[in-house]
């Protein structure tokens, strides 16, 4: 099963400091058929006005992936010390028994970044905020449970993320033969008839392959992980 998730079709906040699009429920965005999709529970796609702030917010049993793509944020956590994540890196926060932080921006521009939650299975551990955890200018990044090599990032979570680069051409990718989403972060593919571009996200479930073309300079973010 393939559904094709077009960004006219999410959730989007605009407010003076915030514009976001959302792939599930998230704030005032509320919809009973997009609750989840495997582990992945939260999906936004924020621009955060420069030098300005998000309130801080409570956060428990979830593992929590920043990925900036212009600009630069800073978490503050609640213990008053900080976390400063530029354009092309990866943070990345396992939030256990329950913690809060704030996000803002630096001055001289928008920060573009893309936050994710996945559910965790194991709640009852201290919150690890594990700092830059990855650098897209180096080209794919991964992060998985698995104990294996051939990852950026290994957590507790049953669940992977991939973040690859594309260029023009055919391209097959593996899944888990479980529940997958695809979004575009940057550029865009071809999969059959189907056009996917920026934003847009595949919703897959048992398939374990997926191929198609990609056009110009494409970034894709791939979750795959069954239910939580």
């Amino acid at each position: 099963m393939i559904l094709h998730r077009e960004a006219s079709q999410l959730g989007l906040t605009r407010t003076p400091v915030l514009e976001a699009w959302h792939h599930f429920c998230f704030a005032g965005y509320q919809d009973g058929n997009y609750l989840n999709w495997g582990r992945l529970r939260v999906l936004n796609h924020n621009i955060l006005a420069p030098n300005t702030a998000l309130s801080p917010s409570f956060h428990s049993g979830t593992e929590v992936l920043f990925i900036v793509q212009e600009g630069s944020i800073v978490i503050e956590k609640d213990d008053g010390k900080t976390l400063a994540v530029a354009a092309n890196e990866i943070a990345s926060i396992a939030t256990g028994l329950g913690t809060e932080f704030g996000i803002r921006s630096a001055a001289g521009g928008p920060a573009r970044y893309s936050v994710l939650w996945l559910l965790s299975d194991d709640a009852d551990y201290r919150p690890n905020y594990r700092g830059v955890v990855g650098d897209l200018s180096r080209g794919d990044w991964c992060a998985t449970d698995d104990f294996e090599g051939g990852h950026n990032l290994r957590w507790s979570v049953p669940a992977s993320v991939r973040l690859l680069q594309l260029e023009s051409a055919p391209f097959s990718l593996s899944g888990n033969g479980s529940k997958s989403y695809l979004a575009v972060l940057r550029g865009g593919i071809s999969v059959g008839e189907m056009r996917v571009d920026q934003r847009d996200a595949l919703m897959m479930d048992a398939e374990p392959v997926l191929t198609g073309f990609a056009h110009d300079d494409t970034r894709l973010l791939i979750c795959d992980g069954g239910p939580a």
